[in-house]
């Protein structure tokens, strides 16, 4: 038996940066909450982004790809923060399958 669970998100644009690479995309995140919270409570190693550019940091005008979706490895993060719109765009509500 599979359940369609409905989970409230907050989508906000991020900036992260690792060593080599400087990231822009879409994060979702729960509503209300800091987005330090958000990422320190992530209990996985990835986390997903949509809408992504990814370009290097030795010369940012060179996007080496863009993608509707990246998992990024939160222990190669240097830096991670709110992209230049600082706000949630929207609430959104992410279907979740669970199996029972």
């Amino acid at each position: 038996m599979k359940w369609m669970v409905k989970v409230e998100k907050s989508e906000v644009h991020v900036l992260i940066y690792t060593a080599t690479h400087k990231i822009e995309g879409t994060y979702f995140m729960h509503p209300g909450s800091r987005l330090i919270d958000d990422l320190n409570g992530h209990l996985k190693r990835f986390i997903p982004l949509r809408e992504v550019s990814v370009t290097n940091l030795r010369d940012e005008t060179q996007v080496l790809f863009k993608s509707d979706f990246v998992a990024v490895n939160v222990e190669e993060i240097t830096l991670f923060s709110p992209g230049p719109d600082r706000q949630p765009r929207r609430e959104k509500r992410v279907a979740l399958g669970i199996s029972k």
